[in-house]
């Protein structure tokens, strides 16, 4: 099992302290490499060796552009479009999403992790969603397969890990959502990635790190073994959200506001309820060694990057 921080394409591995070269400091600090929030220009090779996996860009309402249902502003400039739908139609979101995993490959990553979900922009904030998430979930597929088509032999570049999140899709409550992708998905190099943060927030919140801790243990424990054997991957972090979870965060007018307020808003929102909180209570490291994965993403996400390192050492000690 190896042991992972998380880091984007914006920035260096120069914040990560030490003397010695980028893989000894790594080392030093228990980390085996990086997973590397990517984007849709060319990585950096300076990457290479140490990224040893990838999280691709998401885009949170891209179903609503892929439905036909959302007709995306002539104006609106295509970082922006690319970051909230993926691309103004069918074709562009298949192509964007594509270009994704290309420029991601230049690095060798091992795997590549990808949103299995979406949720239409007015309802962030809200915790029941319209959409149902055997529908999300086909849709994804459809576009999944469509993207990864045009590799050669039709599989992806790297194996494709499919997180899960609260809002409709891939949920992981179960062994429901797996088995849907299992009967969809038209390529073999794919997996599971699990996010524990947004499993306890699908799963209704806790209020305490031994709540998290059980909760999450009370459901991977009933996963089915065609899961667990998919699942090669977790984003290890907790968040406190039960209150949150109680009421409708969107503040007053929201609805109303331009659309780029509200984006501003949602994000909001998304970052106080999943505040990638390091854990501290040993009884998850039970919990993510009988799932057996191979990668282990401290995903301890901080503007300040000495922060994130602080996290990632009082979780990365819990584990031997």
């Amino acid at each position: 099992m190896k042991h992972l921080i998380n880091h984007t394409v914006y920035g260096s591995l120069s914040y990560i302290p030490g003397g010695g070269t980028h893989a000894e400091n790594l080392a030093a600090m228990g980390a085996d490499g990086v997973e590397l929030l990517t984007n849709y220009s060319e990585t950096d090779a300076a990457f290479k060796g140490h990224a040893t996996g990838v999280h691709l860009p998401y885009a949170m309402d891209w179903r609503s552009v892929w439905r036909g249902e959302r007709e995306v502003p002539a104006d609106m400039p295509e970082g922006d479009v690319r970051h909230l739908f993926y691309g103004r139609d069918r074709e562009g979101i298949v192509g964007n999403l594509a270009d994704a995993m290309r420029m991601a490959a230049a690095v060798r990553p091992a795997y590549g992790v990808l949103h299995a979900c979406s949720t239409p922009m007015d309802e962030i904030g809200l915790w029941e969603y319209s959409d149902a998430d055997p529908d999300v979930l086909a849709d994804f597929a459809d576009m999944l397969n469509a993207a990864v088509s045009g590799f050669p032999g039709g599989e992806p570049p790297f194996t494709l890990m499919l997180e899960n999140l609260w809002w409709p899709g891939l949920r992981l409550l179960d062994g429901s959502g797996w088995r849907f992708l299992e009967s969809k998905l038209e390529f073999d190099d794919w997996g599971v990635c699990l996010d524990t943060g947004h499993l306890l927030i699908a799963a209704g919140g806790v209020s305490t790190e031994a709540e998290a801790v059980e909760k999450i243990r009370s459901i991977v424990e009933r996963y089915p073994t065609g899961l667990r054997d998919r699942l090669s991957v977790i984003h290890l972090h907790m968040n406190l959200s039960a209150e949150y979870l109680k009421k409708d965060m969107r503040p007053d007018g929201y609805l109303a506001m331009p659309f780029k307020d509200r984006v501003a808003e949602g994000y909001g929102i998304i970052c106080a309820a999943d505040a990638h909180r390091p854990f501290t209570n040993p009884g998850i490291v039970d919990v993510v060694e009988s799932l057996e994965p191979d990668f282990v993403t401290h995903e301890l996400l901080e503007h300040d990057p000495v922060a994130t390192i602080g996290k990632f050492k009082t979780q990365r000690a819990l584990f031997r």
